[in-house]
């Protein structure tokens, strides 16, 4: 309980703003859902947290992350309960803002993919 309590003082303002100011996701069409996932756990994770406080930092933080629509959209149809997991925040995240038009079309850019002849 210790150590909790020294962490989340001293990270609540500091880290809150870092991810505010460096890694904001608006839910925007051309915004990328996956890219803003790893440009978090690269800010996160460079707080050097051990596993614990790693995890719990990630799934503290990680609203913040979340701007306008992004964060409207969240609120909406993120689970009342708190979640637990980083895994599972990201499936609910990928779900919500990953589309299925972008989906289709990465889908379509797969099939289509042709190597072309060396010149």
């Amino acid at each position: 309980m210790g150590d909790e309590g020294k962490h989340r003082g001293p990270l609540r303002s500091d880290t809150i703003r870092l991810v505010r100011n460096g890694c904001s996701f608006y839910g925007l069409r051309f915004e990328d859902p996956n890219q803003h996932l790893k440009d978090f756990l690269k800010l996160v994770d460079s707080l050097d947290l051990d596993g614990e406080n790693r995890e719990r930092t990630r799934l503290h933080l990680f609203q913040f992350s979340l701007r306008d629509q992004a964060s409207q959209l969240a609120l909406k149809h993120f689970p009342q309960d708190p979640i637990t997991r980083w895994e599972d925040l990201t499936s609910l995240f990928l779900a919500q803002f990953f589309s299925t038009e972008k989906d289709r079309k990465l889908h379509k850019d797969i099939l289509m993919f042709q190597q072309h002849p060396l010149a």
